[in-house]
């Protein structure tokens, strides 16, 4: 009985740590709020505004971070101190900005990993105390990580995703810019034609054009631009832009500039990738293919062989 309650228990956990980051993962309501301070209307994209989520979907995420968050300790009492700034610019970077995002993070790992470990509880009888100690910090550790995986792994995505929409948003704005509109209206339409074919790019510009309308100047709006991103094409095209409107030079020439380097850095990306192939190919061409190659050519003979041997 106690390890029934215990599995249940460690069930829970996993469920609340699960829900947690679903929560958490859900983009906070800045977008909506700038667009408020900035006169507008109109409800802002898919992915910034969360659509779809019923109130008693989002009732029960909020009790479950609710559940989540205390368990992340120090970390809420120094959420503005400087110790987790590394770690609150990888959730910015992989899109989680609300205000618990740093929290229910922590006390994420800590669900998780307990969770994980109370889930070994019913196997302990048939494990002996070295495989008790080992399967414990095993499911812990593992607990401890996956969060830390998780959110890493959603940040090189929308970084992806970022690169490789920069250089088409970047021709766009050449178009736009020669067009005759400014900088801001430009940003704007490059946000409203990529709505569609790159949301993430989408949504970081449109939430740069909110901030200016709010008030924010525009280099403060690019580099915060830039800073959400993490991407190092971005934050060069952010440099570059701001440097071209101190000096008064033209936009156009200088988005060209950048929109050709960064098609030549992601041919080169792709080069690179090819020239790898081959040597990941190895591994598992010499443990796969290879034995069932030389299981097929040799398997005639050596039955032949057998069967000289037997006559």
């Amino acid at each position: 009985m106690e390890l029934a309650i215990v599995s249940v228990l460690g069930v829970f956990a996993l469920v609340c740590f699960v829900f947690a980051l679903v929560s958490f993962a859900a983009p906070s309501n800045a977008a909506n709020r700038l667009a408020r301070l900035s006169g507008q209307t109109a409800e802002v994209d898919l992915s910034m505004r969360g659509r779809g989520d019923s109130e008693s979907r989002r009732s029960l995420k909020e009790q479950l971070v609710r559940l989540v968050l205390p368990l992340s300790g120090r970390a809420l009492r120094d959420d503005r101190s400087r110790t987790y700034d590394a770690l609150r610019q990888r959730l910015v970077e992989a899109g989680f900005r609300g205000q618990s995002a740093l929290g229910t993070y922590i006390g994420s790992r800590i669900a998780v990993a307990g969770g994980l470990s109370l889930l070994i509880a019913p196997f302990v009888a048939v494990l002996s105390s070295v495989q008790i100690l080992f399967a414990f910090g095993a499911a812990a550790l593992a607990g401890f990580l996956l969060p830390g995986l998780f959110v890493d792994y959603r940040r090189r995505r929308r970084q992806i995703q970022i690169q490789r929409g920069l250089p088409d948003s970047i021709d766009l704005m050449v178009v736009c810019v020669e067009a005759g509109l400014s900088m801001a209206a430009t940003l704007n339409r490059v946000a409203d034609e990529f709505q569609q074919a790159n949301t993430v790019l989408a949504s970081e510009i449109k939430l740069a054009v909110l901030e200016t309308q709010a008030g924010k100047s525009l280099a403060d709006a690019l580099r915060g631009l830039a800073n959400r991103s993490g991407v190092s094409e971005l934050n060069t095209l952010v440099s570059a832009l701001i440097q071209t409107e101190r000096l008064g030079t033209q936009i156009a020439d200088t988005l060209r500039v950048q929109s050709e380097a960064m098609r030549v850095r992601r041919l080169q990306l792709a080069e690179e990738i090819a020239q790898k192939a081959p040597v990941k190919m190895l591994f598992p061409a010499a443990v796969l293919i290879f034995p069932a190659l030389l299981i097929m050519i040799l398997y005639p003979a050596v039955v032949g062989i057998v069967g000289t041997f037997r006559n």
